[in-house]
C-alpha cells in the first residue's frame, strides 16, 4: 500500500508543477462565442492553433466529425445541463465507433468549461482507473467520489478534475509500494 507521505508528495508535486499549466484545449473551448462553436472545437479536440490534443491525435478525423454531427444535434439538451453529470450523460449517450470513454470525458470537460459546469465526481477511465485501483482496489463504476480515496484526497483545495488528472498522470507511482521520493 502506498503511504500517505508518498501520496502527499505526489499531490504537492502536482500542485507545484502541473496545476500552473493551463490546458489550451480547455481554454479554447471556454472562450468560444457560442455553445455550438464550443461543441465543435471540443469534438474536434483542437486548440487555437488547430492542433489536436495528445489524447486524441491518433483518432481518425472521420470519427471525430461523426461524433460532432451526432452531438451537435443534442445542443438543446447540453444547454439544459444543470451540472457536469447531466452534461456527461448527454455526451456519453452518443454511441459511435472510434470514440473512447476518455475522449468522451475530454469532450464533456471542454464543453463544461464553456458552460461553467465542472466535475463533482472523479470519472474513471483508462489511466485514471489504473491509478485509482492501485489505491482502492477494483472499480466497477464509471465514477468514484473523493471519500472513496485515501484521506489526503479529501483536501477541499483539490477539485475532482485535478484528482482525475493526478490518478492518471501518476498511476505508476501509486503501484509502487516503495516509499522513495517522487
Amino acid at each position: 500500500m502506498v503511504s500517505e507521505v508518498k501520496i502527499r508528495n505526489i499531490i504537492n508535486y502536482y500542485k507545484m508543477h502541473i496545476t500552473n499549466y493551463v490546458d489550451p484545449w480547455l481554454i479554447f473551448a471556454a472562450n468560444q462565442s457560442s455553445l455550438s462553436d464550443a461543441i465543435r472545437v471540443s469534438c474536434l479536440c483542437i486548440n487555437e492553433n488547430n492542433k489536436r490534443h495528445s489524447h486524441q491525435y491518433r483518432l481518425k478525423k472521420q470519427y471525430l466529425d461523426n461524433f460532432y454531427s451526432l452531438l451537435i444535434a443534442q445542443n438543446s439538451l447540453l444547454k439544459k445541463s444543470k451540472n457536469f453529470d447531466d452534461l456527461f450523460t448527454v455526451v456519453d449517450g452518443i454511441k459511435t465507433y472510434g470514440i473512447s470513454n476518455l475522449t468522451k470525458y475530454d469532450i464533456a470537460q471542454r464543453i463544461g468549461m464553456y458552460l461553467k459546469l465542472y466535475p463533482t465526481k472523479i470519472y474513471v477511465h483508462r489511466g485514471t482507473r489504473i491509478g485509482a485501483q492501485y489505491l482502492i482496489g477494483k472499480i466497477k463504476t464509471r465514477t468514484i467520489t473523493k471519500d472513496q480515496l485515501p484521506g489526503i484526497f479529501q483536501d477541499p483545495e483539490l477539485s475532482c478534475a485535478e484528482i482525475e488528472d493526478i490518478l492518471c498522470i501518476f498511476k505508476d507511482k501509486f503501484k509502487d509500494t516503495n516509499d522513495s521520493e517522487l
